[in-house]
């Protein structure tokens, strides 16, 4: 055990050297996405369950029917399925990769869809799951997907934007769905249950080789070995928050395990 630590607290250290140049178990940084232009134009709309975002009217109509909302774009040359649209739901007493499976279970070639974890919109302590499938060639639908548990039930984002190649016409669309997924607010966001297991303070002790892992309710966390690295934890993973590192992990019973390096590292709840 005190070997794994060691080389844990070894690697740990060359990752946070060399992360700026080169990553370390991570992708590169991305550019941050431009804020959308403010505008006295924008309108809100107020759901029932508990959800406000806020579009532009001159280029968003909006639509009811079936337990969702459609904010369709009405600013190209496309109508009726070809139309870009944002679409927001609850569905209730399901599970969000349950009714991610139901949305992307008739995509387009499956092994393209993207998938990954992240802080839902409008939120820096609520969790979620993305879908994300881009059109092949660069032209024709962007899909994307993100569910997450929203009190009681699952809140489901639908975004679909359709490329034409007009780059022009193209980004105009993107922008205005983008601003109303952006917008989004909550009048109650509960606290998410499913993960109730997961938070708490786990540790590994050998000789003068000490390992901490905290993990806090908002998917923060703190990895305590030599020095204190800020983590975000997903349901499957430690991530660094200077990009430093990605560990996969697990928990059984009341123990966190951490693959590091192809080798599973106990670390015991307290």
């Amino acid at each position: 055990m005190q070997k794994r630590i060691q080389s844990l607290i070894a690697g740990l250290i060359a990752c946070t050297l060399t992360a700026a140049l080169a990553g370390c178990g991570g992708t590169a940084d991305q550019p941050a996405p431009e804020e959308p232009a403010e505008t006295d134009a924008l309108e809100e709309y107020k759901s029932d369950d508990g959800w406000t975002v806020r579009y532009d009217p001159a280029l968003i109509e909006v639509q009811w029917g079936g337990g969702a909302v459609d904010f369709v774009y009405t600013g190209g040359s496309e109508s009726g399925d070809q139309a870009s649209l944002v679409t927001i739901s609850v569905e209730p007493d399901k599970q969000p990769e349950e009714v991610l499976y139901e949305i992307t279970a008739n995509w387009e070639d499956q092994d393209a869809v993207l998938r990954s974890e992240g802080f839902f919109p409008g939120t820096d302590d609520k969790w979620g799951y993305w879908r994300v499938l881009s059109p092949e060639g660069g032209t024709g639908p962007s899909r994307t997907a993100i569910a997450g548990e929203y009190n009681g039930g699952v809140l489901l984002i639908q975004n679909t934007d359709y490329f034409t190649g007009d780059n022009a016409a193209d980004m105009a669309a993107v922008g205005a769905t983008e601003t109303i997924v952006d917008s989004i607010t909550y009048e109650d966001f509960q606290p998410q249950t499913m993960y109730d297991y997961i938070p708490g303070t786990y540790s590994a002790e050998q000789d003068d080789a000490v390992m901490t892992l905290t993990l806090n309710e908002d998917h923060t966390g703190v990895l305590s070995v030599q020095d204190s690295i800020d983590v975000i934890w997903s349901s499957i993973e430690l991530i660094a928050v200077d990009g430093s590192f990605r560990y996969e992990y697990t928990i059984e019973g009341d123990n966190l395990y951490i693959n590091y390096d192809g080798t599973w590292m106990e670390l015991a709840g307290s």
